[in-house]
């Protein structure tokens, strides 16, 4: 069994939010991966991006997100449910004034792999639990990974290719 409360496990920070990741692949054999998310107040929205593999499911918890799916545009209030699936370009973002928080659950056959390569292994998994920052091995091996496991970001998305 894994427990994590509001604001534990693997922390990362990703453009001034706090990223709490809850399970890894690793942890279910694969099937997915959860994290709870906090978006600051009018933070800016990732560039669109597209997983050829994996399907990825958001729930609005507190606060305002909004969803860009394709050409569709979601504002989601806390209960709203976005699922993208694989291969959609998509971005989201808080554009609000109020904090947000989300929770997203990632889908695929490849998440195994994407996590051996950037360095979160079930060896890691105490590591986790006290909620330390990224390894240098997990930040040289994000964008390599995202390549050769087919996930797409930044212009690439929007321009509708997708990662070798």
């Amino acid at each position: 069994m894994i427990h994590f409360d509001q604001g534990e496990g693997l922390h990362r920070e990703a453009r001034g939010s706090d990223v709490w990741f809850k399970a890894l692949s690793m942890d279910t054999n694969g099937r997915f991966s959860f994290m709870e998310r906090t978006l600051p107040p009018t933070g800016r929205m990732p560039p669109p991006r597209r997983h050829a593999n994996n399907d990825e499911a958001y729930f609005v918890l507190e606060g305002v997100v909004e969803f860009r799916v394709g050409e569709d545009v979601v504002t989601g209030a806390s209960g709203t449910f976005m699922l993208v699936e694989a291969g959609e370009a998509y971005t989201f973002g808080n554009t609000s004034d109020e904090p947000a928080r989300l929770a997203r659950v990632r889908a695929g056959r490849l998440l195994r792999r994407v996590s051996a390569v950037v360095g979160c292994t079930r060896g890691a998994k105490s590591k986790r639990r006290a909620g330390t920052d990224a390894t240098p091995r997990h930040r040289a091996g994000v964008m390599p990974a995202t390549k050769r496991y087919q996930t797409a970001m930044r212009g690439d998305a929007r321009k509708g290719r997708r990662g070798n």
